[in-house]
């Protein structure tokens, strides 16, 4: 936080001063040395020299080492130039490194801008930016030398300063000689030829004194221009970079070396070789590195190239060759920045942000990495050709790889200082980088899109045509392979941030989720491109699919495509699509339908799925075209042959029978059943089909021998309704082959019926089962029609040897035989005779069906019905009757027969048959199961006997009944002889209970009799009534209300007094004498009354009903009731049940709006009183004051009409206008809830206030007085009436005395205006809130009570404002007397004086104390100075003036309950001097108040001035005490001072506290709570402190900062005289608190607050009490001390930090602690 602090004045301070300045030295060598360090790469030298030969256009480097011979070994005496050059390389030293270029010389501004450190080169197109890249020569070189053109310029160091010197003619410069052996040159010339790359150069050439090491030339042929791809989004996400061209070209690389290059020298040691040891270390670790084989050195070449190998011949010098291919993708990017970047930018870099730059991406083909026969033992381009991770190269590689195989060349990336990684810190320039990173992404998207375009042209080439071949695919997957594993992303190093960056954009870079990708049909969309499966490769050739080379090769970047979603398996809709484009030979559909069975047998794929391919599949099969859709079954030979034909759904067999069962039920097929192959055999007989007359079923009787055994043999297995489906499709058609040809089965006999010689009898199934051929029809019994043909027409009596007795025999003989239709036919055949009347022998003519006949039995034959005529005596045991039985013949009548008979015979007169029948039905009822017969009761016709007296009815079951109150409703009894048959006949006991109610619904009860035992008797049978019923009976008018007159009688209304019917739910049981006149109370006995309840009626209305009926007659009701009171009273029931009237909104609407309220009007003259007069006068004197003089008009109206009192002022004047609610609080409640205005609201006042006046001391006083009275009226009040409480009051109520007061009071709906003067008055406004105004001299009490009291409460009722009068007007002591709590007020009071007594007697007695010091210095001739002043004593005299009247820490002011005699004040003598003024200014001496704050006015208002205070307790006699050594009085006060200490915590908390002190139980000392933490620290070193309510705390230093040193000045003077540490000295800043100072722990902290108003506006104007300059001889004297404004706050925090140092030694406040004080 101390940044904060705003040090200006004192930077102008040094500005200002008069001595000249001291220049900043640097340190070069240290400067160099420092810089260097941070390069930790290698060959750091050679990377600079070789870009700045780039920057110069240059386009040859030559690097050349030269030695000097050994001094230690001599040459070795061979020619051979491999042992020479073995001896350079182990005993030779180098000597001097020679770097030269071709390219362009020095300008002027090159030559100036080497000498300048940190000064990068200013061409946004060069890669130099930090300016230090020269100076990397020194980690090589002591004195380099820089030739260029015609000119040098040398490096010599002096001392720690490096010169430069530029000659025009440069000598030849050499440098010292070094001991560093020659280089090993393996990671050399790796680095060499990585470095030609993607720089300008085109050869570089490497020597060792004449021999060529190395020599590599670039060769580039012409770039093409590649168009890019439409769906590549070629501008970043944040729209710095745009991708605007893009070329590629092929490069070749040459590279020539000596194999000297990997050959290792044996270690050895080096005689000389340590470094020279100077003064100035030279940093030669570039000569070092190259004899040196360090770990991490040998680690880091190995890493960057091929390893070496090992085994080597010894012709170093024989030459060798190598050349590879690279693939350079040039992007052109246009940048895009703002001013604000771009200037940003350029002040991290010192260069303007490029408009241009370009982007390269290095990708080998595949035959430069594809391994060879002849490779060499050396990989010259291993750091080239990259084997895990490409490199960023900025220029030249650095250390940060691009996690993929292929290197990215952006020269305007910006590094970190050394160019080893890429700088992401930086705010913007991380922005640049990502930016451009993300376009390099989107680049090697683009050269993806390439490499692909290239697969796709050598495809074209290689195949026929447009034709894409296996072998041509086959011939491309080694290089299509290896271009999927260049871009496949892995982790970047050291960090992997860049390749996520760069993974990102090539991803993101399409504008579609889509990339091409090489598949089994050349390069296509990869959502057009799935994943292989064996499974399908039999039937699926169509479906482009990545191959499996390229699957198992590329696994990374396939990884990556099936992640993010772009390439999926081979989908059931890949397979449809395939589907559709051809049709399956048999072999494919046999594969396709084991594929689908299977994966949909174990849910792999879904029905809806299978069914959409086979809705398209289409295989031909024989010359069949086979729609797949269309196949519903499937064959099983085990019950149908496969040679037989089948339905054209049926699959081929051949293609289905290696599946499993399973598998075909999941394709959706079924087993092919009988009758489904029956039915396609049927169909297509006749010539109607597609099978030829040789397979039809109705013609060939070979196919039907053929058909009819595999039916046979299925036919017990089958189910019936299959077996009914064969026989419907069979019976009909000639199927049965015979000897008179093919025969229907209902025309085939059995061979076994011999009956008849011409009869068809079936021939040729010999293997058919015998219950088919009859399940079919086949017959074993010769047919009825046949018989009945070979009869006579006529009976069979006529033919003389056939009787109808003879044909039942016969049939009973082969009724088993008998197929079923031709026992329906017997069944109906009218061919039974009956019985004659008069001769059962004979025969009737008529002939009638078996059921319509009885066995002849003399039972039933007394009934009168028809019998079977049978010639001998008729057993119905025998064979006959059981086959006449089964055939319908009846043995005993029915109960319908019997109930028939019993209906039809009184009407013909016959009572005996009536009898028998009837008789026979009971005494049969159970043999004959008559109770089973359905509906006995609910037959409609009359056939049963009811009670009586005359003569016989018959009833039907329903219309009579057992009980006798049925005929209540109307209903018979049934005859009394039966009642125990009853049950036989279907009568119930009592009527149908919706009968009941129906008829009473019709006819409701018209005597009171009739109603009483109705409602009894339905009341006894409640439990059946249905809800439906129920409903119908609550709301149905049944009730009988007779007039007044017949009530006791019951007897019929009169035409006077007609008869009503109400509701069950509208009338009441009972009487009551509330309601009996308003509402209909019945009492028709216990049972029926009991009936009526449970129909809805009540005892009594509820609430809401009440309420209803009121809202809807009110008038009616107050008239029938007869008074006002008797109406009041009911509004008052409903009072209390105001919160069940609520819970029924539209009942609650309705008693809004009806007139249904009492309300009454003041009808005669008024009585003189006023509010305060009624209120306060006793019931009886009101009673009286209001007899003969006034009356109440009672009226009936709604709500909104209706206005509550709650002025009686308000009312007094307008109460000829108003309807006033009853005045109950009961009431009142009610009305309000329903709409009823208060009365003040109706009211529209208009104060008129006059001018403020000048004299506000009477205001303050009342203030003060509500504010401590309010709390009591409060108390007074419920919890729900308040409105705003004593806080509120206290912060938003204020007191104001104005010259007059007129309030004008406006009825709002009248329109009329009454004014009149007041002297209180509260107003509101927005701009000054809540004001009580009131006028000066006199103000009424009881006025300024109206005017608080409709702030302070709700409603407020006159009572409230005599409450509050009374407690405004009445002092402490008589409240407390009636009971009020002020026992806290009079603490605080007294508390207050008591402080403020002692604060004056101890300011007293060290004023005495310094009067003495004063005296006894003077005697001796001394001019000391009083501490904490800057004047000397004999100046500081007394004087009248006194410019501050304000508190010292701790003190109070005089509250208005004081009333301290003036006798009193006149026996305190006024200190003098100095310590006397102080006292005053501080507000100690109170004998003249201070302007502002009260004082003891004996003018106080009459009200206020009977206030009473307690007087402050005089202090207690201690008694005699023990004195104090005045040597250890002077370590207790060094103890205090030392035990002071620093606040070492960044914030500080306490809760507020409060103790009560020990000498009197009125005395309380107070510390409030503090909330505040560390802000900033001044100038001198004091921490500053601020309230965490502050909420912009920089704002809050920035603009404090002055004041705040000026204030921690005061503090540092204040304690230096106590001898305090600043460092226990704080400052804190609290707006919201009381406190000066306090004591946290030994921690001295000070309020900047009270500084800031009391001393800070007084010394900025005094500007020399900043500075203040010792005093000045005069000879004029003031009549009193001249303190300037700072060394009054001097001493104001002299005597503060005192107070505060006192609590090290004594905690709370009280007699101790003023004495160390």
């Amino acid at each position: 936080m101390t940044s904060t602090m705003d040090y200006s004045a004192l930077r102008a301070l040094a500005q200002d001063a008069g001595d000249a300045g001291e220049a900043v030295t640097v340190n070069t060598r240290a400067l160099i040395d420092k810089v260097l360090a941070r390069y930790s790469g290698e060959w750091t030298t050679l990377r600079e020299l070789i870009q700045n030969a780039s920057d110069a256009s240059a386009s040859k480097v030559t690097i050349r080492f030269e030695t000097s011979p050994s001094t230690t070994v001599p040459a070795p005496s061979s020619v051979d130039s491999s042992v020479l050059i073995k001896h350079v390389c182990l005993h030779h030293t180098l000597k001097r490194l020679v770097v030269s270029n071709d390219g362009h010389p020095f300008q002027p501004s090159d030559w100036s801008r080497l000498k300048r450190i940190a000064e990068g080169n200013p061409d946004e197109t060069k890669i130099g930016a930090f300016g230090v890249g020269f100076y990397s020569v020194f980690a090589d070189c002591e004195e380099p030398l820089v030739r260029s053109g015609s000119e040098a310029l040398a490096f010599y160091w002096k001392s720690n300063a490096l010169f430069t010197r530029r000659l025009p003619l440069p000598p030849e410069q050499k440098s010292s000689s070094d001991d560093s052996q020659v280089p090993r040159f393996q990671s050399l010339v790796q680095f060499l030829t990585t470095s030609i790359t993607f720089i300008g150069l085109q050869t570089i050439e490497l020597w060792l004194d004449d021999w060529n090491i190395l020599s590599v030339v670039k060769k580039a042929a012409p770039s093409l221009t590649v168009a890019i791809p439409k769906d590549i989004q070629t501008r970043t996400p944040e729209k710095i970079m745009n991708v605007i061209g893009v070329q590629r070209e092929l490069v070749q690389l040459d590279a020539r070396w000596l194999k000297i290059v990997g050959w290792n020298p044996p270690k050895i040691s080096s005689f000389g070789s340590s470094p020279t040891a100077s003064g100035t270390d030279t940093l030669k670790n570039f000569f070092s590195r190259f004899t040196a084989t360090p770990s991490n050195t040998a680690n880091k070449s190995l890493r960057v190239g091929a390893p070496i190998c090992t085994p080597f011949d010894e012709q170093l010098t024989a030459t060798s060759t190598s050349t590879i291919f690279l693939h350079i993708t040039n992007a052109d990017l246009r940048t895009s920045v703002s001013v604000s970047f771009a200037d940003e930018l350029e002040r991290a870099t010192k260069k303007k942000a490029p408009q241009h730059t370009k982007i390269a991406i290095l990708t080998p083909l595949w035959e430069s990495v594809m391994p060879t026969e002849t490779s060499h033992p050396v990989n010259i381009f291993g750091s080239i050709l990259p084997t895990k991770s490409g490199k960023v190269f900025i220029g030249f590689p650095t250390a940060q790889t691009t996690g993929i195989l292929a290197h990215v060349s952006a020269p305007s990336v910006i590094p970190t200082v050394e160019r080893e990684s890429i700088d992401f810190n930086a705010r913007y320039i991380r922005t640049w980088n990502v930016e451009l990173l993300r376009a390099a992404g989107i680049v090697c998207r683009i050269a993806w899109a390439c490499e692909m375009n290239s697969a796709k042209q050598k495809l074209t080439s290689h195949g026929s045509g447009s034709t894409i071949t296996d072998e041509s695919v086959a011939k491309l997957l080694p290089d299509v392979t290896h271009t999927f594993g260049l871009f496949a992303f892995h982790e970047s190093t050291p960090s992997s941030q860049l390749g996520e960056i760069l993974e990102e954009a090539f991803w993101t870079a399409g504008k579609q989720a889509s990339i091409d990708i090489f598949s089994s049909q050349g390069v296509l969309p990869c959502h057009e491109v799935r994943v292989g499966n064996d499974e399908l490769s039999g039937f699926m050739q169509g479906i482009p699919v990545v191959p499996d080379k390229l699957l198992n090769g590329a696994k990374p970047f396939i990884a990556k495509l099936r992640e993010f979603g772009l390439l999926t398996e081979i989908t059931t809709g890949d397979v449809r699509r395939e589907l559709e484009k051809k049709p399956l030979n048999e072999t494919q559909l046999r594969e396709f339908l084991h594929w689908a069975g299977t994966k949909t047998a174990d849910e792999t794929i879904s029905v809806e799925a299978l069914r959409s391919m086979t809705d398209v599949a289409v295989a031909s099969i024989e010359d069949r075209i086979v729609q797949l859709s269309e196949l519903k079954f499937f064959l099983n030979i085990s019950v149908i042959p496969a040679n037989l034909p089948y339905p054209p759904s049926t699959a081929p067999y051949s293609c289905t029978k290696t599946l499993p069962k399973a598998a075909l039920q999941a394709l959706g097929w079924e087993e092919l059943q009988i009758v489904p192959w029956l039915r396609f055999l049927v169909e297509n007989t006749g010539g109607r089909g597609m099978l030829p007359t040789s397979q039809d079923l109705t013609v060939s009787a070979s196919f039907s021998a053929q058909v009819l055994p595999v039916l046979s043999k299925c036919w017990d297995a089958l189910s019936q309704s299959s077996k009914l489906t064969i026989q419907a499709l069979l019976q009909s058609r000639t199927v049965i082959p015979t000897k008179m040809g093919m025969k229907p089965p209902g025309e085939a006999y059995f061979p076994t019926v011999r009956l008849f010689p011409d009869l068809p009898l079936v021939t040729g199934l010999n293997n058919v089962k015998e219950k088919f051929l009859l399940a079919l029809g086949v017959r074993k019994t010769i047919e009825l029609s046949v018989i009945f043909e070979r009869l006579d027409n006529g009976s069979p009596e006529a033919s003389g040897t056939w009787s109808h007795a003879d044909l039942i025999r016969y049939l009973a003989s082969v009724s088993q035989h008998i197929p079923r239709d031709d026992i329906q036919r017997l069944k109906i055949a009218r061919i039974y005779p009956a019985e004659h009347g008069q001769d059962p022998t004979k025969p009737t003519t008529a002939r009638y069906t078996i059921a319509e006949l009885f066995e002849p039995k003399e039972t039933v034959r007394n009934l009168g019905l028809l019998l079977l005529q049978w010639p001998r005596t008729y057993h119905p045991g025998s064979k006959e009757g059981a086959f006449l039985t089964s055939m319908g013949l009846r043995s005993a009548p029915s109960a319908l027969d019997l109930i028939k008979i019993m209906a039809e015979a009184p009407s013909r007169g016959d009572m005996n048959l009536y009898d028998r029948a009837l008789a026979y039905y009971i005494s049969n009822y159970d043999q004959h199961g008559y109770s089973k017969t359905p509906g006995l009761g609910t037959i409609s016709e009359a056939y049963l006997p009811v009670q009586r007296q005359d003569a016989m009815r018959l009833a039907a079951p329903g219309d009579c009944f057992l009980s006798e109150r049925a005929p209540l409703f109307g209903y018979h009894i049934l005859r009394l002889d039966l009642h125990p048959h009853a049950p036989k006949f279907g009568v119930a006991m009592h009527p149908p209970i919706a009968g009941c109610v129906t008829r009473l619904l019709r006819a409701p009860p018209q005597t009171k009799l009739d109603a009483s035992t109705k409602f009894a008797y339905l009341g006894s049978r409640f439990s059946e009534i249905s809800d439906q019923h129920l409903e119908r009976l609550k709301n149905a008018p049944i009730v009988p209300i007779f007039p007044e007159s017949s009530k006791a009688t019951g007897n019929l209304a009169t035409a006077l007094h007609p008869l009503r019917f109400r509701t069950p739910q509208t009338c009441y049981i009972g009487s009551n004498n509330t309601y009996d006149r308003i509402f209909d109370f019945v009492d028709f006995g216990p049972e029926a009354s009991a009936f009526l309840i449970r129909c809805g009626s009540k005892s009594s209305p509820n609430t809401k009903e009440v309420a209803a009926e009121l809202s809807r007659g009110p008038a009616r009701i107050l008239a029938t009731l007869g008074t006002s009171e008797k109406y009041l009273d009911l509004l008052r029931t409903l009072a209390m049940e105001l919160s069940d009237l609520r819970k029924d909104p539209a009942l609650f609407r309705q008693l809004k709006n009806a007139p249904w309220l009492l309300a009454y009007k003041e009808t005669a003259g008024e009585p003189h009183h006023n509010g305060r007069q009624s209120m306060l006068s006793s019931k009886d004197d009101a009673e009286d004051e209001y007899e003969g003089t006034s009356g109440q008009d009672w009226q009936l109206a709604t709500a909104a009409q209706i206005a509550m009192l709650d002025s009686l002022t308000d009312y007094d004047l307008f109460k000829a206008h108003l309807l006033i609610a009853p005045q109950e609080d009961l009431l009142e409640g009610l009305y309000h809830a329903l709409g009823s205005p208060l009365l003040s609201s109706l009211i529209h006042e208009d104060p008129r206030v006059g001018l403020t006046a000048n004299e506000q001391e009477s205001a303050a006083k009342l203030q003060k007085l509500v504010y401590e009275r309010v709390r009591l009226f409060l108390h007074e009040q419920n919890e729900g009436a308040v409105k705003h409480d004593a806080r509120w009051v206290e912060k938003n109520l204020r007191v104001e005395a104005v010259t007059s007061i007129s309030l004008r009071r406006t009825l709002k709906s009248r329109a009329i205006s009454i004014t009149e003067d007041r002297t209180a008055v509260l107003t509101n406004d927005k701009q000054r809130g809540c004001v009580l105004r009131i006028t000066t001299g006199t103000y009424d009490i009881y006025q300024v009570s109206q005017a608080l009291v409709q702030l302070l409460i709700v409603r407020p009722k006159s009572h409230a404002t005599l409450l509050l009068e009374f407690l405004l007007s009445t002092n402490l002591h008589k409240l407390r007397r009636r009971g009020y709590n002020v026992d806290r007020i009079l603490r605080a009071k007294a508390a207050e004086a008591r402080i403020a007594e002692d604060k004056r007697r101890q300011l007293l007695d060290k004023e005495r104390k310094m009067i003495e010091e004063q005296a006894k210095a003077l005697e001796a001739g001394q001019s000391t100075m009083i501490p904490g002043s800057n004047l000397p004593t004999s100046t500081m005299t007394p004087g009248p003036k006194e410019q501050d009247h304000l508190p010292i820490p701790g003190s109070f002011t005089v509250t208005p309950e004081q009333e301290t005699s003036r006798e009193a004040d006149s026996r305190v003598k006024k200190p003098k001097g100095i310590f006397g003024s102080i006292t005053r200014r501080f507000g100690m001496d109170d004998t003249n108040s201070a302007p502002g704050q009260p004082t003891q006015n004996s003018d106080r208002d009459k009200s206020i001035a009977d206030s009473s205070v307690n007087q402050p307790p005089q202090p207690v006699d201690p008694g005699p005490q023990e004195v104090v050594a005045p040597h250890a009085l002077q370590n207790e006060l060094v103890k205090a001072v030392k035990a002071s200490r620093a606040h070492e915590s960044s914030s500080l908390f306490s809760r507020p506290q409060q103790n009560y002190v020990v000498e009197s139980h009125t005395y309380c000392d107070s510390s409030p709570g503090l909330n505040m933490s560390y802000m900033a620290e001044t100038s001198s070193g004091i921490k500053v402190y601020v309230s965490n309510k502050v909420q912009n705390k920089p704002a809050f230093a920035a603009a404090h900062t002055s004041a705040l040193d000026v204030f921690a000045l005061i503090l540092i003077d204040c304690g230096d005289i106590f001898g305090v540490p600043r460092t226990s000295l704080h400052i804190f800043y609290d707006d919201g608190g009381t406190t000066i100072a306090f004591n946290e722990a030994g921690s001295l902290f000070c309020n900047f607050l009270f500084f800031e108003k009391l001393h800070l506006p007084g010394i900025l104007q005094s500007p020399q009490s900043r500075h203040p300059q010792p005093p000045q001889a005069s000879s004029h004297r003031e009549p009193g001390p001249q303190l300037s404004p700072r060394d009054e706050a001097v001493i104001y925090w002299f005597v503060t930090l005192g107070h505060e140092l006192a609590h090290n030694l004594v905690g709370p406040h009280g007699s101790d602690h003023s004495y160390w004080q």
